[in-house]
């Protein structure tokens, strides 16, 4: 009886440290970022639109809590009423895509402490006179590593796509960059940083400028970001 006793007792000791396995193996690794290529397919898909609609149709589930559009144009409302259009809510997925002939032109951001993560807004202005050629990243940085992205020569910068991982508490980011005939850069120059951890920013790319890279640094003890912006000037 005793032995019996004895082996039920291993036999449940097993069974609640697999549980208990499982759980770290599940909490520890990193999130699925899901099919790259589906990813890139639907960014090709949000870059054929002309404008940005004043819906929350980002094919992301997490914006249905937000109350506003999820982009807006340079010139649709003012620049308070601008800043405080977000694509994703905190730990969600984003895809901030700009038209086909449009760059980015301000990206905004704030921190949460209770999530340790940023809301984004970006808006786009009008930069190419056709139909640009346009290049994926893929993502370019690993969780709690440097981000360091230079779109290719002439190349600006389109769109962003991001997904958070709880573990890390950080972001990955893919970037996509266009091109179009005509483009040419000159005078390119790094902004000093925008922010430091857990600062609201709103930077706005200088006039005649067009955004062409990204540098960020990532920080265990705010679990947040700096980031640092490339722009140049056109021919």
């Amino acid at each position: 009886m005793e032995t019996l006793k004895t082996v039920c007792s291993l036999l449940l000791l097993l069974y609640v440290g697999g549980i208990m396995c499982k759980a770290v193996d599940s909490s520890s690794g990193e999130e699925d970022e899901g099919d790259l290529e589906e990813v890139e397919r639907m960014i090709e898909d949000l870059a054929k639109r002309p404008t940005y609609e004043e819906s929350k149709s980002f094919a992301n589930e997490a914006l249905d809590d937000l109350e506003v559009p999820a982009l807006s144009n340079d010139t649709d409302g003012s620049s308070a009423k601008r800043s405080k259009r977000y694509v994703n809510s905190f730990n969600g997925y984003f895809y901030a895509i700009c038209p086909s002939t449009q760059t980015i032109s301000r990206i905004s951001s704030y921190h949460s402490n209770a999530y340790e993560d940023r809301r984004f807004s970006f808006s786009c202005k009008s930069t190419f006179s056709s139909t640009p050629t346009c290049t994926g990243s893929g993502y370019v940085n690993s969780f709690n590593g440097v981000l360091s992205y230079t779109c290719p020569s002439n190349y600006v910068m389109s769109g962003v796509a991001s997904y958070h991982n709880n573990y890390y508490q950080d972001r990955r980011f893919y970037i996509r960059c266009c091109r179009a005939p005509g483009h040419y850069h000159h005078s390119c120059r790094w902004t000093p940083w925008v922010n430091y951890y857990e600062e609201y920013f709103n930077w706005y790319v200088p006039n005649y400028n067009y955004l062409a890279g990204v540098y960020s640094i990532h920080h265990n003890s705010p679990q947040d970001r700096r980031f640092r912006f490339l722009y140049c000037a056109k021919y």
